[in-house]
C-alpha cells in the first residue's frame, strides 16, 4: 500500500493550494489526486456539520480504502503528500498522522492571521457559502455558529489561532521534521520558498517550477451565473470528471474564475483593529515558538 510519506496540514487561505500544486510539478514528488481528503480529521466518523449552502463533502475521504486509493498511481516519485488544511486545526489529526504514518515531514503554511481569515470569509461569500454581507458581524456570530454545529469553513478567527497547534505537531513530530512556510514569501519569493521546501523534503531542489498561476483566489464574482456554474453543485460536473483528467479541470474552473473575480475592499480599519486585539497574544507565543518577527502582523 503506498501512503503519503509528507502531509501539507495548512492553514486553509494561507498558500496551501498554491504550494499544493508547485509541488505537484516535481518529477520526485507525488501529491494525492485530490487536495484536501481530511482523512486524518474525519477517519472512520459520519460526522455532519451544518451551516448556509455546505456541500457536506467531508465524509468522502473518511473510509480509509478510499483514502488510501488517492495514491494508487504513484510510481517512482521518493515523495508521497497530501494537503489538508483541517489538520492544523483539528487537534486529533496531529495524533491520527502520527499513529498511521509514523514520523513523517510536516509542511505548516502560516499567514497573517488577519489577513487569512477575511480571505476565508471572502471565500466564502465568492462561493454562495455566506450570506451575511459585513465581516464583523460574521465575525460576531462566529461562537453562536460553532455550537450550532457549523463547519470550519465558517470559524473565521479561530482557525487563525496557530501556536497551540503549532507547538503539538513540534512535539509529536520533531523539529526537523516540521518545515513552516509563511504566505508572504511563498508569495513574494516562489522560487527561494521552494528552494528550501525541496531541501527539507530531500529532492532536486534545482528544478524549474511554473510559479506563474494563481490558485484559490478569493474576490468578489462579477458574473453570479458563472460563478454559480462554477460553484454550485450540478449534475452534469459528474460527467465532466469522468471526461477529462483533474488537474485540467482545476486548470479550466481556476482561469475562468480568476477572470470572473474583482478585487474586494480590504479589510477596514475597525476590523483590523478588533482582529490585531484578538489575535495578539497568540501572534506573540508563535513569535517564541518559530523564532520568528512577526511583529509586522500587528501592525
Amino acid at each position: 500500500m503506498k501512503k503519503p510519506n509528507f502531509i501539507i496540514i495548512g492553514a486553509h487561505k494561507a498558500g496551501t493550494t498554491a504550494l499544493y500544486n508547485f509541488l505537484s510539478q516535481h518529477p520526485e514528488i507525488f501529491m494525492s489526486k485530490v487536495k484536501e481528503p481530511k482523512y486524518f480529521a474525519f477517519k472512520d466518523e459520519k460526522k455532519t456539520f451544518t451551516g448556509f449552502n455546505d456541500p457536506a463533502n467531508i465524509r468522502e475521504y473518511c473510509n480509509e480504502k478510499k483514502y488510501f486509493e488517492l495514491f494508487s498511481d504513484v510510481k517512482n516519485e521518493k515523495l508521497i503528500g497530501e494537503a489538508s488544511t483541517i489538520y492544523l486545526y483539528d487537534e486529533r489529526s496531529v495524533y491520527n498522522i502520527k499513529n498511521r504514518l509514523g514520523n513523517i515531514k510536516i509542511i505548516a503554511c502560516l499567514r497573517n492571521p488577519i489577513d487569512r481569515a477575511y480571505s476565508n470569509y471572502l471565500y466564502a461569500r465568492r462561493d454562495g457559502r455566506e450570506d451575511i454581507s459585513n465581516f464583523r458581524k460574521a465575525l460576531d456570530i462566529e461562537d453562536e455558529r460553532i455550537k450550532s454545529g457549523w463547519g470550519p469553513l465558517w470559524h473565521y478567527k479561530k482557525k487563525g489561532i496557530y501556536s497551540k497547534s503549532i507547538k503539538k505537531y513540534l512535539e509529536v513530530f520533531g523539529k526537523d521534521n516540521v518545515k513552516i512556510v509563511f504566505y508572504d514569501d511563498l508569495i513574494n519569493n516562489a522560487t527561494e520558498t521552494l528552494h528550501d521546501v525541496f531541501k527539507f523534503l530531500n529532492v532536486n531542489d534545482f528544478v524549474t517550477i511554473d510559479i506563474t498561476k494563481k490558485y484559490n483566489v478569493s474576490g468578489i464574482p462579477k458574473n453570479k451565473v458563472i460563478n454559480n456554474l462554477l460553484e454550485g453543485k450540478f449534475r452534469f460536473k459528474k460527467i465532466i470528471k469522468r471526461c477529462f483528467p483533474n488537474s485540467f479541470l482545476i486548470n479550466l474552473k481556476n482561469s475562468i474564475s480568476q477572470h470572473n473575480l474583482k478585487k474586494a475592499k480590504p479589510i477596514s480599519f475597525e476590523d483590523r483593529s478588533y482582529l490585531i486585539k484578538y489575535y495578539k497574544n497568540d501572534i506573540k507565543e508563535l513569535m517564541k515558538i518559530t523564532n520568528k518577527n512577526l511583529n509586522h502582523w500587528l501592525k
